[in-house]
């Protein structure tokens, strides 16, 4: 499925700690960067799922804590 996550900064950061992330049978890759929009193509989880690990997982960084950012499945 296509995860799309929208941000105005730290978008670097964010792909950077999204794409190639792989656990428990889970895996990203970004396939486009377009200024503040990511798509990643995610594998191994549901919808929901899909958008709550997305957001714990840039929220796990110290910057993901105090950044906005919106995530949302197309």
């Amino acid at each position: 499925m296509i995860v799309v996550v929208n941000s105005p900064l730290k978008t670097d950061k964010v792909a950077e700690v999204l794409d190639g992330y792989e656990k428990d049978g889970v895996t990203y890759k970004l396939i486009k960067k377009e200024g503040m929009k990511l798509t990643f193509q995610v594998e191994g989880v549901d919808r929901i799922g899909a958008i709550d690990l997305t957001k714990k997982i840039i929220r796990s960084y110290d910057f993901g804590k105090v950044l906005y950012f919106q995530v949302k499945v197309e």
